[in-house]
C-alpha cells in the first residue's frame, strides 16, 4: 500500500467523524433515539435533518473504496464542504418543515447545527480514537460528559461556557 499524505489522511478522519450522522437516520426508531439522546423530543424523521443523507451518502461511499489520494482528495473536500455547509443552512430552512418535535422549530434551527458538530466530534474520539477519547471522558473534557453533568437535555454548551466550567472545574480540584 503506498503512503498516504498528510491531507488525505486529515481528509479521511473528517470525513469519518460525520458517519455517526447516517446510523441517527437508518430507522425512524433510530432517529427518534437519537434525538432523544440529543435532548429533542421528536415524534417523527425532521425532513432537514433526513436531507442531510444525501450529503453523508457520498461522503461514505468515498471513505469505503479504501484510497483516499491526490485523485479524490478535492472531490472528498468539496464533500465534506456541502455538509457542513447544509448543516449551518439548517438554520435558514422554513419553520414548516421542522414539524414533529415538541420544541419550535426557531429552537430546534438555532441550537440543532451547533449540537450535531459537537455530536459528531464526541463520537468521533470516543468511537474512532477510543484512546484519545477516553482520557479526555477522564478528565471530564468531553462535551458530552458535561452535558450530562451540568446541563438540561437540549443545551449544548458553547465554547465560552465550556472553558468556564472547566475553569470551575480546575479550581475546584486545586
Amino acid at each position: 500500500m503506498a503512503d498516504k499524505d498528510t491531507l488525505s489522511i486529515i481528509a479521511e478522519e473528517i470525513a469519518s467523524a460525520f458517519t455517526p450522522i447516517k446510523d441517527m437516520e437508518e430507522t425512524p426508531d433510530a432517529f427518534r433515539s437519537s434525538m432523544k439522546e440529543l435532548g429533542w423530543d421528536a415524534s417523527q424523521v425532521i425532513q432537514p435533518v433526513q436531507d442531510l443523507m444525501n450529503l453523508i451518502d457520498p461522503i461514505i461511499t468515498t471513505l469505503e473504496t479504501g484510497e483516499i489520494n491526490f485523485g479524490n482528495i478535492t472531490q472528498l473536500l468539496g464533500q465534506i464542504k456541502n455538509l457542513v455547509t447544509a448543516i449551518a443552512a439548517l438554520s435558514s430552512k422554513s419553520d414548516s418543515l421542522f414539524s414533529g418535535l415538541t420544541a419550535t422549530a426557531t429552537e430546534f434551527k438555532n441550537d440543532f447545527p451547533g449540537e450535531i458538530s459537537q455530536y459528531v466530534l464526541v463520537e468521533y474520539f470516543l468511537n474512532q480514537r477510543p484512546k484519545v477519547g477516553g482520557l479526555l471522558q477522564l478528565l471530564g473534557i468531553t462535551l458530552q460528559l458535561l452535558q450530562k453533568m451540568l446541563l438540561v437535555p437540549g443545551q449544548f454548551i458553547s465554547e465560552k461556557k465550556f472553558i468556564s466550567i472547566k475553569s470551575e472545574i480546575s479550581s475546584a480540584i486545586h
